[in-house]
């Protein structure tokens, strides 16, 4: 039995429109994979989500242009549907714009404040366009749409301890492996006076290039006049000066 007219233009639009939720699937995993520990990982991210938006976006007028050749009274319904969710998605952006403008102006909430929402309990890093970014006490960001401010209660405190992540760049010759960089860096970080013990330093691979490599290290302290020396010591540690002493 041969298909033709609206039935085939339907069964069209689900054939292309399951090929790109797949497409969509793998490239999100892909970037996953690939930027998981990079620094650029959430930017890229949320240029996947927008550039996601655009696509369906763009499938569903195709979508209506492809039925109002087949049935107009189907493509008004289908328009409808579009536009709605379209008001929907749009509602929900607006929302959050509105609420984070009055929580900025408010002043009620101040970056390295300290909340607690819901389950998730941290210091404020920065204020997005649309939510606030937190980090907790395992290192972990959070993001908190805006709009759960003004549903949720809100506890703001002032831990005891409040500890601060000091993050930097280093480039160390390619005569050791990772890991053995990565023992020596956090073991030396650890014994160091600067640092708090209530959370690890965290030693990361970004990239190898001419027989080096380029290391993330994060560490804590208990005070941003301390990221300096921070820094310095762990530099030091490779420079050298170090090796030849060595």
């Amino acid at each position: 039995m041969e298909i033709t007219g609206l039935p085939l233009t339907i069964l069209k639009i689900l054939f292309f429109g399951t090929l790109l939720a797949l497409f969509f699937a793998i490239l999100k995993n892909g970037i996953k994979f690939v930027a998981a520990d990079k620094p650029y990982s959430k930017r890229l991210y949320d240029v996947f989500l927008n550039g996601k938006t655009i696509v369906w976006l763009i499938f569903g007028f195709w979508s209506i242009e492809l039925i109002a050749l087949k049935d107009p009274w189907y493509t008004r319904i289908f328009a409808m549907v579009l536009i709605i969710t379209i008001i929907g998605i749009s509602w929900a952006i607006v929302r959050d714009l509105i609420t984070g403008l009055f929580t900025k102006m408010d002043g009620s909430y101040v970056i390295n404040g300290w909340i607690r929402i819901k389950e998730v309990e941290g210091k404020i890093k920065a204020f997005g366009f649309r939510s606030l970014e937190i980090e907790t006490e395992k290192g972990e960001t959070v993001n908190i749409p805006y709009h759960l401010l003004n549903q949720e209660m809100i506890v703001r405190s002032q831990p005891t301890e409040s500890v601060m992540s000091c993050t930097f760049q280093m480039k160390v010759p390619g005569t050791m492996h990772f890991n053995e960089y990565q023992k020596i860096i956090r073991n030396e970080i650890l014994n160091s006076h600067w640092v708090s013990l209530k959370k690890d330093p965290k030693v990361k691979l970004l990239s190898e290039e001419n027989g080096s490599l380029i290391l993330q290290i994060t560490a804590y302290s208990l005070d941003e006049r301390y990221f300096d020396d921070i820094e310095n010591f762990v530099k030091s540690l490779f420079s050298p000066e170090q090796e030849e002493g060595q």
